[in-house]
């Protein structure tokens, strides 16, 4: 069996939600990354740390924006940090560079929050 292409740990805290990602943010991860993650966002701010996240692919960026979506609609902030060179050339390619705030650490996170 396949090794996952992404683990997803969580820290949930009173004013917050935490994701730690391992690994690449793809095609094959969507689905459980999506349900992962939705529901941290309905009722709380959501910072996810990309510190060990080496690739994001279209539809990794697709279930951001999702992500992004909710937030809002929940009037949440999503916050990300410590994202890969690699991975702000995806974000911004797609142009979407302005719709995310990424911060180099958590403590810059939280103060966003």
């Amino acid at each position: 069996m396949p090794v996952p292409a992404l683990d997803i740990s969580i820290k949930k805290t009173q004013k917050y939600n935490l994701v730690t990602l391992k690994g690449r943010l793809d095609a094959s991860v969507f689905q459980n990354f999506v349900i992962t993650c939705l529901p941290l966002v309905e009722n709380n701010h959501l910072v996810i740390d990309f510190t060990d996240v080496d690739y994001v692919s279209s539809t990794g960026i697709g279930a951001l924006f999702k992500l992004l979506k909710l937030a809002h609609n929940n009037k949440k902030k999503l916050v990300f940090f410590g994202v890969q060179p690699t991975v702000k050339k995806v974000i911004t390619l797609t142009k979407l560079e302005n719709m995310f705030n990424i911060v180099e650490t958590l403590d810059e996170s939280l103060k966003l929050l």
